[in-house]
């Protein structure tokens, strides 16, 4: 996984193995591409399309540290990891 933010909002790129699964509720539109450009700071190889198009590979946006937070959470269980405390 790779991410930066801006000041505005956080790009992440995940990379997977295996296919994740889809328990990410409304957090992000699953079918939204990430352009290029907004990816400042990513090589081209780490841009990649929507997680609808394809779920061990997918690039997104989102808005604040709490959804980044949400995300990773979520980016967890949907590997099938277990969360602790």
């Amino acid at each position: 996984m790779r991410l930066r933010c801006n000041f505005y909002d956080w790009v992440i790129s995940v990379k997977s193995d295996v296919p994740i699964a889809d328990n990410f509720h409304s957090l992000f539109g699953r079918d939204k591409q990430q352009l290029d450009v907004y990816s400042e700071g990513f090589s081209s190889d780490w841009v990649f399309g929507p997680y609808a198009a394809n779920n061990q590979r997918f690039s997104l946006e989102l808005p604040d540290k709490y959804s980044l937070y949400t995300f990773c959470y979520l980016l967890r269980e949907g590997l099938g990891l277990r969360v602790t405390d």
